[in-house]
């Protein structure tokens, strides 16, 4: 089996003759037609080329042979896979070393790699020969996310048909508060190669504003609900705003019972008001976002409170899903775009009575994919239409078998992934230690009770004990 050879695109430029034209060049010279320098100038090809093909040279294709065979390959490919479907990606460095440790169980020796570790050049012919592989950012996730079993997305599937039984589409809603960060985060640029320090000359902070969103399954926005950290609310921050957009404070910057019971009255009942038939509001069961008042109003208008399992918003939560990322990457645009400007150079942060124009630009910029964002947000999340295996199939297959994994592949997991699910959750026993002032510290060094590496130990007319940085006050 050989590896199928590819020009570099620097490479010397061969001109390409056709099969056809080929097999008449070589014809003519066999029947002596033509010499091989007449034929050489027809057919633009080199003499050498053609004696080469007369006398059935170099046969073989260009390259060379493939270390390993196609089973291992794609016995290498379904772990990969196997892997990062249950939460361990590998990376290029991981797989080199798997690699190594592969070839070493074998005891064979592969004279194209350094120290029996392939080159980042072979992966790149590894996933370019495997295409179902790919290479992505992988997303971290919390072990208690990770423990979402598929009996409990079923379970939650099961009673989400029977909460939203006779519930239109456009009746159903689902919230969630999201951050306005003040960093515009990194800017990929150009730089001089070799450059160790590569910065952008802009400020920015870590401060950021709460948001809430809520939108319908057919793809209706709501007026957000912005939150600022302060202690009081002034009018000129509220300018140059979306229609409909409403304000409020506190003072963490977060939402709280206050707040979100707020936003329910005055900005979430007033947009359902025109609304026939019940009304279905789904979120996550945050605790202030389960407000007794609240509750009770649900039940006296017949809108269905539905709470999200817990640790499965990042499956289950169709803003999640769907619509914050793209309002993020837009975000981080139009704020770059602002801080690269007069006023956003001088400033440290946003003002916050700026922050409602940004707003009302963010929301400009993403109307025209906004409806067709949601709708795909609500189908992903298998709500509407209802379809549980929309979720389902995104959780690892119960069919894996532990013998699946190979033992190079479980070597690698043990030396450097430390046994994950293995290791001690919680605060570990400490000891607290006792730390002296300068003052005691001096005091015992000079009558040479302290046994210290790093000082020298006092002896009998030692010159530093004069020193006045030995000196005690």
């Amino acid at each position: 089996m050989v590896r199928n050879y590819r020009k570099d695109n620097n490479a010397r430029k061969y001109t390409v003759v056709s099969t056809a034209d080929s097999m008449q060049c070589l014809e003519k010279v066999k029947s002596r037609e033509m010499s091989h320098a007449e034929a050489a100038r027809q057919f633009h090809c080199s003499r050498q080329t053609i004696y080469n093909k007369l006398c059935e040279s170099h046969q073989k294709q260009p390259g060379h042979q493939k270390v390993f065979t196609e089973a291992e390959e794609l016995s290498f490919s379904d772990h990969l896979s196997c892997l990062s479907e249950w939460g361990f990606p590998v990376g290029t460095d991981d797989l080199r070393e798997i690699v190594r440790i592969y070839l070493t169980k074998q005891e064979r020796k592969v004279p194209t790699f350094v120290n029996n570790k392939p080159s980042r050049d072979w992966v790149a012919r590894f996933l370019r020969d495997h295409q179902q592989l790919s290479k992505h950012f992988a997303q971290n996730i919390k072990l208690k996310r990770a423990a979402i079993t598929r009996e409990t997305i079923a379970e939650y599937m099961a009673n989400l048909k029977e909460s939203l039984e006779g519930v239109p589409a456009s009746n159903i809603f689902n919230y969630d508060e999201t951050n306005l960060s003040d960093d515009p985060s990194k800017k990929l640029a150009i730089c001089k190669r070799g450059l160790k320090y590569f910065e952008n000359v802009r400020n920015f902070s870590k401060s950021a504003t709460s948001v809430m969103f809520c939108g319908s399954a057919t793809g209706e926005l709501l007026p957000p609900y912005v939150v600022f950290k302060a202690e009081h609310l002034w009018d000129s921050w509220t300018l140059n705003d979306p229609r409909g957009t409403r304000y409020n404070r506190s003072a963490s910057g977060w939402f709280d019972e206050r707040i979100f019971e707020d936003w329910f009255k005055k900005l979430f009942l007033p947009a359902i008001r025109y609304l026939n038939g019940p009304i279905a509001l789904i979120g996550d069961n945050l605790s202030s976002h389960l407000n007794p008042t609240v509750i009770e109003i649900c039940r006296q208008k017949y809108i269905i409170f539905i709470c999200l399992p817990p640790n499965a918003t990042h499956l289950t939560q169709p803003l999640d899903v769907a619509f914050f990322s793209p309002i993020k990457r837009e975000w981080r645009k139009i704020f770059g775009r602002w801080r690269a400007s007069c006023e956003g150079s001088k400033n440290a942060t946003i003002p916050k009575g700026r922050l409602g124009s940004l707003i009302s630009e963010l929301l400009k910029a993403l109307a025209p994919h906004t409806r067709r964002i949601l709708i795909s947000g609500f189908r992903k999340c298998g709500i509407v239409p209802w379809n549980p295996h929309e979720l389902i199939n995104q959780l690892p297959s119960d069919s894996l078998k532990p013998e699946l994994i190979g033992d190079s592949f479980k070597q690698f997991l043990k030396e450097h992934r430390n046994d994950v699910i293995g290791c001690p959750v919680g605060p570990q026993p400490k000891k607290k230690l006792k730390v002296l002032l300068e003052k005691q510290f001096l005091l015992m060094k000079f009558q040479n009770v302290i046994r210290n590496p790093y000082l020298r130990h006092p002896v009998k007319g030692d010159e530093s004990l004069k020193s006045p940085r030995c000196k005690i006050y």
